[in-house]
């Protein structure tokens, strides 16, 4: 009996070895060759403020022509959109008599990084704004506008004597509606002053016709800056403050600063980086760009 017992256990101990050694050799040889992954995606505006799931699977071939599932890894990123609107407003004329005719020139523009819906805008004095899309032909009351496009509307208005003493004030809201969820807005407020019409010493009103200005549209480049806390138009000759913006980001191109009738002016810019920049400009009508930058 214990000679038995003792080839038993020989035995036991043989085959215990032999199926060890057999699941290290079927270890070593699940590895041979992968291969893995689809694509990496495109992320696109219909992503934007929601997750983007894909999945990673990674197969093995062994060493006898099998194929071995080695990991599936599923990840998840959330992603988010800087989605941003501006409005310029400019009226034809800084100073009307009544009876006069303002038109009013709205312009919109898509300063952020995903698309806007339903992009629409309101006058408190005039009423809803019909938007043009300056990119092609449509002429809708609510539009798309892709990142870095824009749309034009005019109002007009003409002044009653119900508008004196003046300043004749009011303001547009535009809103937009960006790709995934949320709305953003803006506002521009202008006014303009208001008289009676002369009156010569007959008591005869003698109507006096004021030429439409055409306007200078400026827009601003930040270059190494730090960003720009404000920017300031000042007229030359009569160092009068015509137009301002603020908050510039560093290195962003183009970022709209209003609209004002040509002249000579006086800019001076107060960044982050290299403190109060000035300089003179001389801008006639229609765009004019003004890099700030700082060496």
């Amino acid at each position: 009996m214990r000679r038995d017992a003792s080839r038993q256990l020989a035995f036991a101990l043989w085959l215990g070895a032999a199926v060890l050694s057999l699941a290290l050799v079927s270890l070593s040889c699940i590895v041979d060759t992968v291969t893995a992954a689809p694509p990496s995606p495109t992320v696109g505006d219909s992503c934007v403020l929601c997750p983007l799931v894909n999945t990673v699977i990674l197969t093995g071939t062994t060493a006898g022509g099998g194929t071995a599932l080695v990991d599936v890894d599923p990840e998840s990123v959330n992603l988010t959109g800087s989605p941003s609107i501006v409005v310029l407003k400019a009226p034809s004329r800084s100073a009307a008599y009544v009876g006069q005719t303002i038109t009013y020139v709205y312009w919109v523009i898509n300063t952020g990084d995903v698309s806007l819906s339903a992009v629409g805008a309101y006058d408190n004095m005039l009423g809803t704004v019909i938007l043009s899309q300056t990119a092609g032909p449509v002429v809708l009351p609510l539009i798309n506008l892709g990142v870095g496009e824009s749309a034009i509307g005019t109002l007009t208005y003409t002044v009653d004597a119900g508008d004196l003493p003046g300043p004749l004030v009011n303001t547009v809201v535009v809103t937009g509606t960006p790709a995934g969820d949320g709305t953003v807005t803006a506002s521009r407020t202008v006014a303009v002053l208001v008289s009676s019409q002369p009156v010569s010493y007959r008591q005869i009103y003698l109507p006096l016709v004021l030429k439409e200005e055409p306007l200078t549209y400026l827009f601003v480049t930040s270059d190494n800056t730090g960003g720009i806390s404000r920017l300031e138009i000042w007229r030359v000759s009569d160092n009068i403050l015509v137009q301002y913006c603020e908050n510039i980001p560093d290195n962003t191109v183009r970022h709209p600063c209003g609209a004002f009738p040509p002249r000579t002016f006086s800019v001076v810019a107060y960044t982050a980086r290299c403190g109060t920049l000035e300089t003179q400009k001389t801008w006639g009508a229609g765009e004019a760009t003004i890099r700030v930058y700082c060496d």
